[in-house]
């Protein structure tokens, strides 16, 4: 699908479910004022009605400013992840609605989730100094990632390149600037302005088999090599390109947003040179070591720092 008519379904679906927010706060406003009068009290209407910042948050600390966050296990990793080096070593107010394991589209898509990360921009008395996004990696590499791969035994080539552009190019670029124009819709009402977004592609990752803590029991992961094995490709060198090469079409696909238009105050970090393809790095298939965050961190407070 043309990037005109992906823009153009994500301005309507944006605009509709922005309306349904706002209508949803009218609401509680007027029960809340009504309540009010019954008890004879003054009523808050603009009492907020989305969760606090993060634990590390001091209303009397110097701040670098506020930030907002949506995303997947990126930004919300047990012990260490981009939001709380953020956080803790760059001094940002963070507000965030990010969870691992969220994907895209149901950022993009469920209302719900939507409505609860649209909210939650609302409750901020000001407008943030940037909104931070970090999704897809669930989306590839999640239960359905074989379904990118073509048997090794079919003579094709390990990715089934119709099916790995129909996912990154259109299933999650339309979900990405759902979410997007969601978000510019619902700053342009509350703060009259569109605020900057910062979006994050992801490294080579290594599908080694490692999950999380080795991904024993019930631990999540591995989520690549079990797709490899089910496909019948057991080289990890020439899988580990394979994935490079998804990667990199992801990274491509996010390269393309900000020239579409009206969309250059979204800014993409690429950090596959960023973050080496090495065992050192990551911690498992799909996250990174700490001194990784770290780095992601870094380039996000150069980045936030120039806008």
């Amino acid at each position: 699908m043309p990037n005109d008519d992906l823009l153009k379904l994500a301005v309507l679906s944006a605009r509709s479910q922005v309306n349904e927010v706002l209508e949803a706060e009218n609401q509680v406003s007027i029960r809340r004022t009504a309540a009010a009068a019954r008890l004879g009290l003054e009523a808050n209407p603009q009492e907020p009605l989305s969760p606090s910042p993060r634990g590390l948050w001091n209303p009397l600390r110097a701040t670098s400013g506020t930030l907002v966050a949506e995303g997947d296990s990126w930004f919300d990793y047990p012990a260490w992840d981009i939001l709380k080096i953020l956080e803790s070593e760059y001094t940002f107010d963070i507000h965030s609605a990010a969870h691992s394991g969220h994907y895209l589209e149901d950022m993009a898509y469920s209302e719900r989730q939507t409505r609860k990360f649209l909210r939650l921009i609302r409750s901020l008395p000001q407008a943030p100094k940037a909104i931070l996004l970090s999704g897809g990696g669930n989306d590839i590499a999640g239960t359905e990632f074989h379904t990118l791969l073509n048997h090794q035994q079919s003579g094709l080539p390990a990715i089934n390149q119709g099916i790995a552009e129909v996912v990154i190019h259109q299933r999650l670029k339309a979900a990405l600037l759902t979410l997007i124009k969601k978000v510019d819709e619902v700053c342009t009402s509350a703060f009259d302005k569109v605020v900057p977004i910062v979006v994050h592609g992801y490294a080579h990752a290594i599908p080694d088999g490692r999950g999380f803590w080795g991904g024993w029991w019930l631990l999540p992961g591995p989520w690549l090599q079990p797709g490899f094995t089910r496909k019948g490709w057991e080289d990890e060198k020439e899988n580990a390109a394979v994935v490079a090469d998804l990667i990199d079409m992801f990274n491509n696909m996010l390269q393309t947003i900000p020239k579409l238009p009206g969309l250059d105050h979204v800014h993409c970090l690429d950090l596959r040179e960023e973050i080496p393809s090495s065992q050192a790095w990551w911690d498992n298939e799909l996250h990174l070591e700490e001194k990784g965050y770290a780095r992601v961190a870094q380039i996000y407070y150069k980045t936030i720092s120039k806008l």
